[in-house]
């Protein structure tokens, strides 16, 4: 293995990835790390890195994946700072310090990146890095934070909500959530209707289903009883209509929640 060429090591070792064999992988990508910086070849040390980052990443080793990803992103702002992607490396930066649980490092990175997205005018990955800051701003119960953040990301995807419109229809649900931990009930059930509009015209069962979900949740907030089990009953329907088992069981116990304070 020591004499195989770097990109013929990283070729190796993507195939033991693409077939499911992650631990042996590692050896000839670090070899292959080990031969693009000796060869002076940074976009070939991006790609290795990158991919040994992921690796470890997939076997739950998350201090080695953040040192590959961030020697990545290092190397990359040195050699093309002006590059698209360096907003993505940013990203999953922010992403690992999350699922690390180190929120502030989160913030920071996920911050980057946006930084990055505005620059380029990249509104999906816009409304992806400030839906991500939301959801660290709701761990934090700063409730007003998550709900600007969530808005902004809705205004992002406005104009282009026809390629997008999944993406949207998960942010107005999260903005549904955010709105009615902060008490902000009817604002929740416009941002609920809403989504409910959008997952019609795009005929996705499982989002309008949550959309009615989230609709019957603030309707029981507001004291609106009735609206609230009509709402959680055609959410039912939905999940058992198109065999979403496990969201109809959930459902379930949210109409007899209500049923119990009728």
């Amino acid at each position: 293995m020591a004499q195989t060429s770097a990109d013929a090591a990283l070729e190796y070792a993507q195939e033991l990835v693409a077939n499911g064999q992650l631990e042996p992988a590692l050896e000839p990508l670090q070899v292959a790390v080990e031969g693009f910086e000796k060869d002076g070849e940074p976009f070939g040390l991006i790609i290795a890195l990158k991919v040994l980052s992921e690796t470890h990443r997939d076997l739950g080793q998350l201090d080695p994946a953040l040192a590959a990803i961030s020697q990545a992103y290092e190397v990359f702002v040195r050699t093309k700072p002006e590059a698209e992607q360096v907003g993505d490396f940013a990203t999953e930066i922010g992403s690992i310090y999350a699922q690390m649980g180190e929120l502030n490092e989160s913030r920071r990175w996920y911050s980057e990146g946006l930084k990055e997205y505005k620059t380029h005018h990249r509104p999906a990955d816009i409304a992806h890095n400030l839906l991500c800051l939301a959801g660290l701003a709701r761990q934090s119960s700063t409730h007003d934070a998550a709900i600007a953040l969530l808005q902004q990301a809705r205004d992002a995807l406005a104009p282009v909500s026809e390629e997008h419109g999944v993406q949207l229809c998960s942010v107005l649900l999260a903005l549904s959530h955010s709105q009615l931990d902060a008490g902000a009930v009817q604002e929740a059930i416009a941002s609920c209707h809403e989504a409910t509009s959008i997952a019609q015209e795009l005929h996705r069962p499982e989002l309008l289903a949550e959309s009615y979900q989230n609709l019957a949740l603030a309707h029981a907030q507001a004291n609106n009883v009735a609206q609230a089990l009509e709402s959680i009953e055609q959410a039912l329907h939905i999940y058992e209509n198109s065999g979403l088992h496990e969201q109809a069981e959930f459902a379930q116990l949210i109409q007899a929640k209500l049923k119990d304070n009728t």
